[in-house]
């Protein structure tokens, strides 16, 4: 996931900073790469509400959907939702 995020990070700004020719074949294929990648990171975003996580205190292993849910929604949920959205 750290590769893909500074592949977008990078993408992002050549995008914004150079003209880049739309008509270009290089243009499509990073841009398809990009799209890739943003379906990655969704696909990633719904997997978490499916991942396991230790309580801390009793250091129990967590399956519970509900809880792992809520645990998410105080936690990463926030910060994962804005970072999906382009702006």
């Amino acid at each position: 996931m750290l590769i893909f995020v500074a592949i977008n990070c990078i993408w992002n700004v050549l995008l914004f900073a150079f003209d880049i020719d739309e008509t270009t074949k290089a243009y499509y294929v990073v841009k398809a790469l990009n799209l890739f990648i943003e379906a990655i990171f969704w696909i990633d975003f719904f997997m978490t509400f499916l991942q396991a996580y230790k309580d801390q205190e009793t250091q129990e292993v967590i399956t519970d959907l509900k809880l792992i849910a809520y645990n998410y929604f105080v936690g990463w949920f926030w910060i994962d939702i804005v970072s999906l959205f382009p702006f």
